[in-house]
């Protein structure tokens, strides 16, 4: 049981840092694609959901 968890909290830091790092390319860019391609993401919804 205590394994199964670390190994959710691994993934739920490894996906917030993943958006991070991609919000950070697309405001490095400024192109607003990218952003709402993040915003509409299911990846992106959990990972708010989780945090």
């Amino acid at each position: 049981m205590r394994r199964w968890l670390v190994e959710l909290q691994k993934m739920t830091y490894n996906y917030r840092h993943a958006i991070a790092e991609l919000m950070w390319w697309a405001n490095l860019e400024k192109d607003k694609r990218y952003q709402k391609q993040a915003e509409k993401s299911k990846l992106f919804s959990m990972c708010i959901r989780m945090a």
